[in-house]
């Protein structure tokens, strides 16, 4: 068997002992003690004493047969082929540094036809695939890519194409690239897959082998692993040309490998037409695996068309890969907690997603730390919670299977901004994570809870914590499963109490905990606590309350109560809000009703109804427009509503504002008109000093064709001459 050995590597000539040479000092000694301490495994103070003494008397020559010394080691020491694989699962015992070793997976062996042609069908090619091939002219290629992207797939279509032949082989990724030799005649292309040792290649080394290739009439792909070190290498010491490879767009590899599975075009087409429109762009995000693509193609090809079961069998295969994702970042706590974070924010900026991932490391307080390490003996498996650098962006979306989505315009009713989502590769990853986390990690869930529980003031926070808490309703199950919830319902913030109203919300579409959630806002709604009052309020206001409105209605009228002016304030605000969504919803006629009932009695819920009828009044007047002209309408009620606020100094200004509004509209619109001018003649019939105010405010208007006029300015004068037949009350000596 020919040694590929370097001639640097042989075994140099023994040179003659000197006794008054350095190694012979106590200096040299001191020095040889330092490099093997008694825990190093190469000490010879750790080998039996013959193989101690035979070391130290500087080499083996004739001692026999020669024997392999390899401490924890497995040692073949006969021929091996192809398939073989090391893989060394180190443990902090054996491997204190933290540091990961290089593992070395084997493929020596020719490709199979079989593998080419799986290759070559529904193959899509990438951008780089015309550049990559004139690159392979040269005889040597260096790809360059993430994994998972279809590197492999693109090089073997590469080598194919280049030689027309199906004679290739996979040369293994541990081979020394700067000795190895083609010595498989016939074989005109190789493939080496993430090679251990490219760092170590010479500029000379890089032309022997192409000129070994060409003697051979064969060329070779190298696919690495984009990292900056590898580039800075191969470009600046090697000069080599190097060929991204980007996968193509997602559309296109599903296009490609529809055709390949359903080849007569009409059938393709009716299979499609059976699809939601917007399923496949839900599905087919940008950075999704091409394995992801053939598995969803299998899938709708299989007869799986509907929206719901195709989702849920790709979350299936999204949650099976979770273990094993979760056993791979098990000694990486940035990626863990980056994990969590972008599971449950997933979609948002990676701005939000990386400043909630340190803010629940922080808060884990080590507690997602593996393996922890100190300084000195006595400070080991401490964490050291000072260093900033710890993952990059870049490295902790690689690590998760996540992608930065390109830079996207987004806006508030205030302002507008950019960003950069946070988005997994794998469909609904994020959700089959914290599924399984959930439920196989006893302590998490309380550190979950705690940590969304202090989620910042945003509002784009809310719902992906809402959606991921009310999620958890059902994966946990049993008596406690809303359990969770009450610590966020609970919370002086609003913030948490809007997660746990919007989480609320999503449990009750489960069946199981349908009478489990009512029963838990029914008795928050009777509670003396504001806090739990105002959840309610807020929950009125998710699918809960809205395919639920009469029950939504009969939760809130207990709301409003006689207590502290800011808590008060607070539950106020929250119904309102449920009111304007419950009528927003379409249930305006069950909305106006019991603002009514509320009006009938005194105290804070009739307060609360006026407070809520003003702002209905000024944003929905358009539905009270049409109402007005309903003869089974709230004619009457409306009108005697719009009285009562006029005459309330509280509730005035809005309530002009309304009226004034309706004004506006009916000057330009003339469908408008018999609406105002039904509402400002019923007003005109009991000329309350509100009703008084407004005409005013209507007659000295700066808008001069301001419809209304013609009602405001004779029924000013009426009353002014007390001879208008109309019905007037004292004014209370009031300035109109």
């Amino acid at each position: 068997m020919k040694d590929d050995r370097n001639a640097d590597d042989a075994p140099r000539e023994q040179q003659p002992h000197d006794e008054s040479g350095p190694d012979a000092s106590s200096d040299g000694k001191d020095a040889e003690d330092d490099a093997h301490g008694p825990d190093d495994p190469l000490a010879f103070t750790s080998l039996p004493p013959e193989m101690a003494a035979l070391l130290s008397d500087g080499g083996f020559t004739g001692a026999g047969p020669p024997f392999v010394l390899a401490t924890n080691s497995v040692v073949n020491t006969g021929p091996v082929w192809g398939d073989q694989r090391l893989d060394n699962e180190e443990s902090p015992r054996t491997n204190p540094d933290g540091v990961s070793r290089p593992r070395v997976d084997s493929r020596e062996g020719p490709v199979t036809p079989g593998e080419i042609f799986d290759a070559k069908a529904g193959y899509v090619q990438p951008d780089c695939f015309a550049e990559a091939l004139a690159e392979l002219d040269t005889g040597l290629l260096f790809l360059v890519g993430e994994p998972d992207t279809g590197r492999r797939t693109t090089a073997l279509n590469l080598l194919e194409r280049h030689s027309e032949s199906l004679a290739l082989r996979s040369v293994d990724s541990d081979r020394n690239l700067s000795t190895w030799t083609p010595s498989h005649k016939g074989t005109r292309g190789y493939l080496m897959d993430e090679p251990v040792a490219v760092e170590h290649l010479r500029r000379g080394d890089v032309d022997r082998l192409r000129q070994k290739l060409e003697d051979a009439d064969a060329r070779m792909v190298v696919v690495l692993n984009d990292s900056p070190e590898a580039r800075r290498h191969l470009r600046r010491a090697l000069r080599v040309t190097l060929v991204d490879h980007v996968a193509p767009p997602p559309r296109r590899i599903f296009e490609a490998h529809l055709c390949e599975a359903v080849p007569d075009r009409a059938a393709r087409d009716r299979l499609l037409s059976t699809l939601d429109a917007s399923l496949l762009d839900e599905l087919l995000v940008p950075g999704i695996l091409a394995a992801h693509i053939v598995e969803l193609v299998t899938a709708i090809v299989e007869g799986t068309t509907d929206p719901d079961s195709l989702r849920e069998r790709l979350s299936f295969l999204a949650r099976e890969e979770v273990p094993a994702l979760l056993d791979r970042l098990k000694s990486d706590p940035d990626a863990l907690s980056f994990l969590l974070s972008a599971a449950v924010f997933e979609g948002l900026d990676h701005r939000v997603v990386m400043d909630e991932s340190e803010r629940l490391l922080q808060l884990a307080d080590g507690k997602l730390h593996a393996v922890l390490h100190g300084e000195r003996a006595d400070e080991a498996n401490r964490p050291n919670q000072e260093f900033v650098f710890r993952r990059s962006l870049t490295e902790q979306l690689r690590a998760v299977g996540a992608d930065r989505r390109p830079s996207e315009f987004r806006s508030t009713s205030r302002y507008g901004y950019t960003a950069e989502p946070v988005v997994f590769r794998r469909h609904r990853r994020g959700e089959a994570v914290l599924r399984h986390v959930w439920h196989e990690y006893g302590p998490l869930p309380s550190l979950l809870t705690k940590w969304l529980a202090e989620v910042g003031p945003r509002t784009e926070l809310t719902a992906p914590a809402g959606r991921i808490m009310g999620l958890a309703a059902s994966w946990g199950g049993g008596r406690q499963a809303l359990e969770h919830l009450r610590e966020l319902a609970a919370s002086d913030r609003w913030t948490p109490r809007s997660i746990a109203a919007y989480a609320l919300g999503l449990a009750a579409q489960d069946p199981a905990l349908t009478g489990a959630v009512r029963y838990r806002l029914v008795g928050w709604s009777l509670a003396s606590d504001w806090r739990l009052r105002s959840t309610v309020s807020l929950a009125c206001a998710t699918d809960f309350g809205l395919s639920r409105p009469d029950q939504a209605l009969t939760l809130l009228a207990h709301l409003p109560r006689d207590e502290d002016k800011a808590h008060g304030a607070t539950v106020a605000f929250g119904v309102r809000g449920a009111l304007v969504s419950l009528f927003d919803a379409g249930n305006q006629g069950m909305v106006v009703a019991t603002l009514l009932t509320w009006l009938a009695h005194r105290g804070p819920r009739a307060a609360a109804a006026l407070d809520v009828f003003g702002h209905l009044l000024r944003l929905r007047m358009d539905w009270f427009e049409r109402d007005l002209l309903r003869t089974d309408g709230f004619r009457d009620e409306v009108t005697g509503l719009v009285h009562r606020m006029l005459d309330d100094d509280d509730h005035f200004e809005r309530a002009s504002e309304a009226v004034i509004g309706l004004c506006r509209t009916a000057t330009w619109r003339l469908t408008a008109r018999p609406a105002a001018e039904l509402l400002l003649s019923a007003l005109a019939r009991e000329m309350t000093h509100g009703t008084l105010r407004l005409f005013v405010r209507i007659r000295q208007n700066e808008e001069r064709q301001l419809f209304g006029k013609h009602i405001a300015a004779p029924t000013l004068a009426a009353w002014r001459d007390g001879g208008s037949g109309q019905r007037t009350t004292e004014t209370s000596g009031r300035t109109v």
